[in-house]
């Protein structure tokens, strides 16, 4: 099951929003108005109104994506910062005494999401296992997040 497409869904959700917010507003603001007889906008009203369903749609999920997204980086940073630093550098002195690489290095991110899980999931090297620390759904959501990282 690879992971990273999802990681990408924390960044377009607001240009989507945004760009609908305009199509929608400038019907609304005719409406609002009054001129949506005058503009012959009567016709597409029930359109506008599909697409703001649909707009809502997108809006409901990409809260829940981004709630999502959210969650890997909290826990990122109450649970694997301390090693692995803020940016994912490695670059602090538990980082540094634990030869902790830094997670945009190449073997990284080459390594499928199963493998990251795995490693987390049961330690490898130096790396404790996070299983009994974290839920599976946790661990998930923390590879999501290294993800984005490492962009």
């Amino acid at each position: 099951m690879a992971l990273s497409n999802t990681a990408q869904l924390c960044i377009p959700r607001k240009a989507i929003l945004f760009e609908a917010s305009l199509i929608c507003g400038e019907g609304i603001r005719r409406i609002a108005s009054g001129d949506a007889k005058a503009s012959g906008m009567e016709e597409g009203l029930e359109m506008n109104k599909s697409f703001a369903v649909i707009v809502l749609a997108v809006g409901i999920s990409g809260t829940a994506v981004t709630a999502y997204c959210q969650s890997g980086a909290d826990t990122y940073k109450a649970k694997c910062q301390m090693c692995h630093a803020a940016d994912g550098s490695g670059n602090t002195p538990a980082g540094k005494a634990m030869k902790a690489l830094p997670l945009n290095s190449p073997d990284l991110i080459k390594a499928s999401d199963e493998q990251l899980i795995a490693a987390t999931t049961n330690g490898k090297g130096k790396m404790p296992a996070y299983a009994t620390k974290l839920s599976a759904v946790e661990i998930k959501d923390i590879i999501i997040y290294v993800r984005t990282l490492q962009k």
